[in-house]
This record gives C-alpha cells, sequence and structure tokens, in this order.
C-alpha cells in the first residue's frame, strides 16, 4: 500500500479503494512539507514534483483538510520546469496559513491524456508560539531562488534527501519572533554541523563532527530567512545529519532543528 498511492485503505486495511476515477491511468508524482512560522498561525508549504519535459502540459492542485472535514485551502495551478532537472521534472509549491490542529493534505498532478498522479501527506500543528520560533530545515536541491517581497520563498527541495558529488549540502529554514531593538534591527548566531550516524540510527557518542560553522548576522525586524551551504564533497559515502542551532542574541533564546541525508 505504501508503493501505491492510487489505492486508499479504510479501516486498517478492512476496505480498499481506487482513489482514482474511472478512465484516469496512475502517473508518478511525490511531495513533501514543512511547516514556517507566520504571524497568524503556521504557514504549511506542500512542494510535488513528477515527471515531465518543457513542452507537456502538467497541472498539480492541493487540498488542506481539518480534524473535522473541514476544507481550510484549495489551489490548483500550472507546474512549472524544475530548476534541478529542466528536462525531466516539473514541480509546484503550494502554502497555506493553518490554525493549531491535525491536517490531511491531498495533492494532486494530472495531464490532458488521463494521468493523474495522488500524493496524501499529514501534518499536525501545534499552539502558537509566542517567543522566539525556529522553522522545519528544507533540502534544497539546486540554484537558490530570490525571494518575494511580500510573500513565501519559491523553493525546490530535494526530495530523496540523497546527494552525489554536490560540494556542497544547501538547507533554507526560517525564524520568527525574533528580539528587537530600538534601532528596530535583530541580531542571532547560527551553528551548523554535519555528524555520521551509525547503522542503528543515531550519531556515535562523542563522535567528532563532521564539518561544523558558526556565523553572526544582524536582520532588520523580527522575521528571517536563511539559506546555508555546507560543503560535504569531502565525506565518505553514508547517513549524516545537518544539525543547526540559532541563538538570539537579543533574548538568549535558543531552537534547533535537525534534517538527515545520504552522501553517495
Amino acid at each position: 500500500m505504501a508503493a501505491r498511492p492510487d489505492l486508499l485503505a479504510l479501516q486498517g486495511g478492512l476496505g480498499v479503494y481506487r482513489a482514482l476515477p474511472p478512465g484516469v491511468s496512475s502517473m508518478p508524482a511525490r511531495a513533501a512539507m514543512a511547516r514556517f512560522p507566520s504571524d497568524q498561525g503556521t504557514r504549511l508549504v506542500a512542494h510535488v514534483e513528477t515527471e515531465g519535459s518543457p513542452a507537456d502540459s502538467l497541472w498539480g492542485s492541493w487540498a488542506v483538510v481539518g480534524a473535522n472535514g473541514h476544507v481550510l485551502a484549495r489551489t490548483r495551478c500550472e507546474l512549472s520546469i524544475s530548476a534541478c532537472d529542466p528536462t525531466g521534472r516539473r514541480v509546484a509549491q503550494f502554502d497555506a496559513v493553518v490554525p493549531p490542529g491535525d491536517y490531511r493534505v491531498h495533492i494532486a498532478v494530472e495531464d490532458r491524456r488521463g494521468h493523474r498522479g495522488v500524493v496524501r501527506l499529514e501534518s499536525s500543528v501545534g499552539p502558537p508560539e509566542l517567543g522566539f520560533v525556529l522553522s522545519d530545515l528544507v533540502m534544497v536541491c539546486g540554484a537558490l531562488p530570490g525571494t518575494q517581497a511580500n510573500g513565501p520563498v519559491w523553493i525546490e527541495p530535494n526530495f530523496e534527501h540523497r546527494l552525489g558529488r554536490s560540494r556542497a549540502l544547501s538547507v533554507y529554514f526560517e525564524v520568527g519572533h525574533l528580539a528587537v531593538g530600538t534601532d528596530g534591527r535583530s541580531h542571532f548566531r547560527y551553528r551548523y554541523v554535519v555528524r555520521g550516524v551509525a547503522q542503528e540510527g543515531q550519531p556515535g557518542p562523542g563522535a567528532q563532527p563532521a564539518f561544523e560553522a558558526t556565523r553572526e548576522e544582524e536582520n532588520a525586524g523580527p522575521f528571517r530567512r536563511q539559506f546555508v551551504s555546507a560543503p560535504i564533497r569531502a565525506l565518505a559515502p553514508g547517513l549524516y545529519e545537518f544539525e543547526i542551532d540559532v541563538l538570539d542574541l537579543r533574548s538568549g533564546a535558543t531552537a534547533k532543528r535537525a534534517v538527515r541525508f545520504v552522501k553517495e
């Protein structure tokens, strides 16, 4: 069932139904979702990709459904050409600000020839954090795009969390509710560490980081968008963890997040 997103199981498998309408064939699709801070709550951001050339006409859609069955967001758009694989993939990004709760997210891609791919994700959003907050970490797969003045950053994630001959690991995150001084500026420091992960799935006790770095930043206002890159070319093949620790230098608040990847 995990390999068949076109099938839907109910009540632990007592009933299995085809999620596609009659006459529609399945097409490959995969998606990922992350949570980012927002003044109105939490912003859910979903990315979807499928196979497709620049000449293909492909569309994507998503629906965010609360635990009570109410649809909080629904969007449809044409898929964009991938910046990481322009000739072979098409991608889309969806986002919506949601209140605390548990959510089911239904994502679909389709073409004009009767093919459709579906992905179902789940996310839990906790109560709003009044103080310093750090978003999920998102591995990005290629060139870093510019930001929009009054909207979200459009990024393309590395869905597989696998890196081959890449010289650097690139990660995107957002920081909210930084303490602001009388000059209207915030001041923070971030430290990131790359550690090897043992076969049992945990970083080795006392293991030395494969790479680490620290940097201080100043920012206008309490909100920061940040890309960070770490060199990984010299790493041996294996499983690694990228951990980032952010310190608000005005308030002393800290937050930490981590994401794992495979160096091939």
